[in-house]
This record gives C-alpha cells, structure tokens and sequence, in this order.
C-alpha cells in the first residue's frame, strides 16, 4: 500500500513535472509571439509613415500640375493674342504699302 502510493505520487510528481515543462514551453512561445507582434506593429506604423508621406507629396505633385497648367494656359492665350496682332501688323503693312505704291505713281505725275 505504501508501495503503491509511493509510486502513484512519483507518477503524480513526474506528469506534474511535465505538466510545467510544456507550460513553459507554451510560455516561451506567447512571449515570442508577442515580440513578433510588436515587430510587426512597430513596421506598420512605419509603412504607415511612409505612406502619409506619398501621399503628401503626391498632393503637392497635382497642385504644381494645376499651376503649372494655369500657367501654359496663360501662355496660350498670350500667343493666341500675338498672332492675332502678327496678322494685323501683316495686313497693315500690306496697306501701307498699297498707299506707298499709289504714292509713288502720283507723286511720278507731278514732274517738276
């Protein structure tokens, strides 16, 4: 009888043994986890940065291609305007010279 429970608290005593030694394990294996976590925290906050910063640039980016747009625009109306007064200087010397061309024949009319 003390035999047998000898032997069932040396049994009790190893399953116990056991028993914390895969506790461990399992702790071992949380704390782990729980550092793997925190890395993987730590780089999506980074991703997260970096995202923010594509984007604010990307803003900035599509507002110098507004400006830059208002610009050329701008550019364009200004040669749209220069060619118009080209065409006008180009009629105007045409006229001019009509009237020198008619000049010179009545001016060749009167012989001194």
């Amino acid at each position: 009888m003390i035999r047998s429970v000898q032997t069932e608290a040396a049994g009790a005593i190893t399953l116990t043994r056991e028993g914390t030694a895969q506790v461990e394990g399992e702790v071992k294996s949380a704390q782990e986890a729980g550092r793997t976590l925190q890395e993987i925290v730590g780089v999506v906050s980074r991703v997260t940065d970096e995202i923010r910063e594509i984007a604010t640039a990307a803003e900035q980016q599509g507002t110098v291609a507004s400006q830059v747009a208002a610009h050329v625009e701008g550019l364009a109306g200004i040669s749209r305007r220069t060619a118009t007064g080209v065409q006008q200087s180009a009629q105007a010397t045409q006229s001019l010279s009509k009237l020198a061309t008619e000049m010179r024949s009545l001016v060749g009319r009167f012989k001194l």
